[in-house]
């Protein structure tokens, strides 16, 4: 019986950890050249959305402001891998 309820654990494990579940995530997109900046592209670690996608970064100050550049937008995109 123990074995019986081990193997359905596992079989539970595998189902669970197969089954693809898209994550979305906020990236900056180039308009001008068509471009999504990826993980290596930029450092988003220094970068902050808000809930409209306004995109904010830190200045010499160290301080959040908003980056006013028609160039650039935010996007939601599917996370890779």
């Amino acid at each position: 019986m123990e074995d019986t309820e081990f193997i359905k654990k596992v079989e539970t494990m595998f189902q669970e950890n197969l089954t693809y579940t898209p994550k979305m995530v906020l990236r900056v997109k180039n308009i001008k050249e068509n471009k999504v900046f990826g993980i290596n592209d930029m450092n988003y670690g220094k970068i902050r959305f808000d809930h409209n996608l306004n995109i904010y970064k830190f200045d010499e100050k160290g301080e959040w402001v908003l980056v006013n550049n028609d160039n650039f937008k935010a996007i939601v995109v599917e996370q890779i891998g």
